[in-house]
């Protein structure tokens, strides 16, 4: 490994361990997944920059609308199933925002954050999301906080994410 690579290393883990953005549960029963239309294929590529809304409290006035727009948005990018987190996201934020969010949190690869290129990969990120559905599954049962699960899979440690839900489960 070179000095350059160690150090962005070592930026990123920072940068990550300090992240003003932060995923769980809260300790709360997890709601549904909701499944996307199947006909898009997985998008790989950047988003557009500058994405908002004028007024926040527009679309607290349309709560079915806004979910929609979640479903929308990750079904465009050819994701299989909102994730549940996203849909909790929505009575404090709005759509664009969480979607972007979430995106950019999980579906950016390690070689991408260390370069600061904010390309999504719509693979990886049905792959974190196939295992928070795993995650949800058991959390109906008994509820537990998930926090380190998500850091897992924001660092795309999906092994240990899949061996800290398997013991949980015993």
């Amino acid at each position: 490994m070179d000095i350059d690579h160690f150090k962005k290393s070592i930026k990123l883990a920072l940068r990550e361990r300090f992240s003003a953005t932060r995923y769980g549960d809260n300790n709360r029963t997890p709601n549904r997944y909701i499944a996307t239309p199947k006909n898009r294929t997985p998008f790989v590529g950047t988003l557009p920059q500058n994405i908002s809304i004028s007024s926040t409290k527009s679309y607290q006035k349309f709560p079915k609308l806004s979910k929609e727009l979640l479903i929308e948005l990750f079904s465009e990018v050819g994701i299989g199933y909102v994730p549940e987190i996203c849909i909790n996201q929505l009575k404090d934020r709005h759509p664009i925002e969480v979607f972007q969010n979430f995106v950019l949190n999980f579906g950016v690869t390690e070689e991408n954050r260390l370069n600061q290129i904010e390309a999504i990969d719509a693979n990886i990120l049905n792959r974190v999301i196939l295992t928070l559905k795993r995650m949800d599954e058991y959390r109906e049962d008994k509820i537990f906080d998930s926090r380190p699960i998500y850091k897992l899979l924001a660092q795309h440690q999906f092994e240990r994410a899949d061996e800290m839900i398997d013991r949980l489960k015993r």
